[in-house]
């Protein structure tokens, strides 16, 4: 009899600990979208917002801040992988977020979209394939952008890369064949190899004084692109196939650093080199989208405030101007 209430007792046990795991997880639905719930880990992803209606072309999705699970309020933290299909165009992020999870808006439709401040962690290929994607805001809280995430979104014309970001990764903007307008915040310190590969319609680039590296082939093929500002002090490592043409480029860099430049190699390929004052600055069309990202001074070297003498300034719509402070 007691042999019997043990096994009694035992597959009891072993009932609730099943059934505890089966609670552990969960997913609900919200707005006709679904999401998964980890209850241990008190937090819930988006996971897809393809089952709603494929028939409505210019879908629109908000993704709720939390969901709840039996009486319980989790919070979203998360866009989980491919959550969005060919027919979402467009998709608000809320402050709950902060994480976007590999290939999460991969080939999606989505149009234009901001990335809220308090996404810290983007996924490889998050935005590959997004061939709609003509604009686009970064949260100023990522530190890398990873590899392939912006790969083919050909109608991607113009993107600032805000200074909390460190390093631009592999293949990150290879095939953005609309990219026209880069700017590089501060900050950045390293371009993975192909990063803007086949930016056929990219004229200018301008690398920050924190640049210390860049791989291979990071502009090949950039076929239009044949004037370079680098604003670093020490010439960054490169490769001599970083750049894709170097003698029909003009490199321009710090007054104080042209000689170094001219014998550093891979560097002294360059067609022509210049120091930055000699450039033809003129003046910014300001608009409220422009806004200054850096300023240097006469021998290029990063100032935080202006300072007196010749300031030169780099705006984040790529433009550069010369401005004097008495």
């Amino acid at each position: 009899m007691r042999q019997f209430t043990i096994s009694k007792l035992l597959i009891a046990f072993l009932m609730m600990l099943c059934c505890g795991t089966a609670m552990a997880t969960g997913y609900v639905y919200k707005g006709g979208f679904k999401y998964f719930v980890d209850t241990d880990k008190g937090e819930a992803t988006f996971v897809d917002a393809n089952h709603k209606d494929n028939s409505k072309v210019n879908q629109k999705v908000i993704v709720a801040d939390n969901v709840t699970l039996n009486g319980v309020k989790y919070p979203v933290t998360s866009i989980g992988s491919n959550s969005f299909g060919k027919y979402v165009r467009r998709v608000e992020i809320p402050n709950s977020v902060t994480t976007l999870e590999r290939n999460s808006f991969r080939e999606s439709s989505i149009d234009s979209l901001v990335i809220p401040s308090s996404v810290i962690s983007v996924g490889s290929g998050s935005f590959s394939n997004c061939k709609s994607l003509v604009h686009i805001v970064l949260s100023n809280n990522i530190t890398e952008i990873p590899t392939g995430c912006f790969m083919w979104c050909n109608s991607l014309k113009k993107i600032i890369v805000p200074g909390s970001v460190q390093r631009i990764d592999e293949q990150a903007f290879s095939n953005c064949t609309k990219l026209t307008d880069v700017s590089i915040s501060e900050g950045v310190t390293y371009i993975g190899p192909c990063a803007f590969a086949f930016c056929e319609a990219l004229k200018t680039i301008s690398l920050p004084s924190t640049m210390a590296s860049l791989g291979s082939e990071v502009f090949d093929r950039c076929y239009q692109l044949k004037i370079i500002w680098c604003w670093a002090v020490v010439p960054p490592s490169i490769f001599s196939d970083t750049f894709f043409s170097l003698q029909s480029s003009h490199l321009y860099v710090p007054k104080i650093s042209v000689g170094k430049y001219k014998t550093a190699d891979e560097w002294k390929l360059f067609g022509e080199i210049s120091d930055i004052e000699t450039t033809n600055i003129g003046m910014v069309t300001t608009s409220s989208e422009v806004f200054e990202i850096s300023r240097y001074s006469a021998n290029g070297q990063l100032v935080v405030v202006p300072t007196k003498g010749l300031n030169i300034v780099k705006y984040s719509n790529g433009s550069v101007r010369k401005e004097i402070v008495k």
